[in-house]
């Protein structure tokens, strides 16, 4: 579907201040500053100490180091930023809502899905010193959190900052990514899920069937692994190159795949024995498929 961005040169140049949104009817905003001329448009950011918002501070150079973080006091953390981030040398990019409609809460859930990401596929070094929890979100909000989601991607991709790499890594590996999980017919059943932070996935319940999704990590084994269970199926993924080597430590979903049970995925995505019930959660509620389903 074509979209529209509209980009509000704030200091009239191409590499200056900016202020971006969807549409004229999107609540979501962001702001893209240079480091170097944050002190002269610190009055763009008075009115969003009173609102949570998602920003991104970003050294572009070779090194590609970024930090993800969430707030409902811009200037402050700025200010603590300043004194202790010496790498942060170019950009800090911030996503928020005109009407307050994002909360602690929904930054902190958004927050842990952008980190999982750029764990998980980008080229930048993530400086983050305390990984995310898991967040719980009531279902009823997942879709506007979806979105707003999508809609940082699409910006940091019109401003030129690559710090998500799914789509590099479809075009250089040929990675079969469906994007469309939830509008497929055969996908309504399911549930969006996740295994320790490596691993993306859809579950059936009626079936107990399991898709990881294309991208999702894999650990390399451990030395007793091919005396589990589902060696046999790893070695057939690496051979049909479903899973392709990562770097030293990882393999990764070179597609989607569609295990038999929860168990054979999370057993192979962690490299050691696993229980699937326990190791797979909803990515709504952080329970886990034993817990929810009463399995």
């Amino acid at each position: 579907m074509d979209k529209s961005i509209i980009i509000h040169l704030i200091e009239g140049l191409s590499k200056g201040a900016k202020e971006l949104k969807l549409d004229e009817f999107s609540s979501i905003r962001s702001l893209f500053i240079p480091k170097s001329s944050i002190k002269e448009n610190r009055y763009l950011l008075k009115d969003l100490d009173i609102k949570s918002c998602i920003y991104f501070l970003l050294n572009t150079s070779e090194d590609k180091k970024a930090y993800i973080g969430q707030t409902d006091s811009i200037n402050q953390r700025l200010d603590d930023h300043f004194r202790n981030k010496d790498w942060w040398t170019d950009s800090i990019v911030i996503f928020y809502t005109i009407d307050n409609s994002l909360t602690k809460s929904d930054t902190l859930f958004i927050e842990k899905l952008l980190v999982s990401k750029v764990s998980q596929f980008s080229e930048y070094e993530l400086l983050n010193k305390i990984e995310p929890n898991d967040r719980i979100v009531e279902k009823h909000k997942l879709p506007a959190l979806r979105e707003f989601e999508k809609m940082v991607y699409l910006i940091l991709g019109v401003l030129g900052i690559e710090i998500f790499e799914e789509l590099k890594i479809k075009k250089e590996e040929n990675l079969e990514i469906n994007n469309d999980f939830g509008i497929r017919e055969e996908y309504k059943e399911s549930v969006e899920v996740v295994c320790k932070n490596k691993a993306n996935g859809l579950f059936f319940s009626k079936t107990n069937e399991l898709i990881v999704k294309a991208g999702s990590l894999v650990k390399k084994p451990s030395n007793h692994f091919e005396e589990l269970k589902y060696y046999k199926l790893f070695a057939k993924l690496l051979e049909d190159k479903v899973i392709v080597s990562k770097d030293s430590e990882n393999y990764y979903f070179l597609k989607d795949y569609k295990f038999k049970s929860p168990s054979a995925a999370s057993t192979i995505i962690l490299g050691r024995s696993s229980n699937g019930l326990i190791d797979w959660k909803l990515l709504s509620t952080n329970k886990t498929l034993k817990e929810e389903f009463e399995l």
